[in-house]
């Protein structure tokens, strides 16, 4: 099926903060990944990392974030094909996340715990000021607060396992 997608992932905010912020307001389909980055900014990232978290696109779009503006420019200029088959078909379904992020039998460990202590590690190695590492710090364990419910899921598979 091709139809049209709005990313909505226009984040001209000045502050890393809000720009952040904004990203996970509105983050749905990466399509961002396929447009046009600085390399300095990528080379900042930990780009798409080792395999152990599902949905790497999202973690380096959000890393992104914190290295500058991002300019969704009106025009068409990519389409994507959206199939029954595609990994973000159903980003809910743990098992095809795990067989294609990992292709491996061994689960993900604890990925919402593990993915929020990246940011907070990229956040505060990032360039910004002080107050705004604060700010983002602060956003980013709100966030593990608000995923309470992964999170317990995760431990308690983690223990079913030992």
């Amino acid at each position: 099926m091709v139809k049209r997608y709005e990313d909505n992932l226009h984040l001209p905010q000045r502050s890393a903060n809000e720009r952040f912020q904004r990203f996970f307001e509105q983050v749905g389909l990466t399509n961002g990944i396929y447009g046009l980055m600085g390399t300095e900014a990528v080379s900042q990232t930990g780009v798409f990392g080792d395999g152990s978290l599902p949905a790497a696109d999202v973690s380096f779009m959000a890393e992104l974030t914190l290295q500058g503006t991002f300019v969704e420019i009106p025009d068409v200029l990519f389409y994507r094909r959206m199939h029954s088959g595609a990994s973000s078909f159903d980003r809910d379904d743990d098992e095809r996340q795990q067989n294609f992020w990992r292709a491996e039998s061994t689960p993900f460990k604890l990925p919402v715990i593990r993915k929020n202590f990246i940011y907070l590690c990229r956040i505060w190695t990032t360039k910004i000021a002080f107050l705004e590492k604060l700010q983002l710090s602060v956003y980013t364990m709100r966030r593990l607060v608000w995923q309470r419910s992964k999170i317990v899921s995760e431990l308690v598979a983690v223990f079913r396992r030992d």
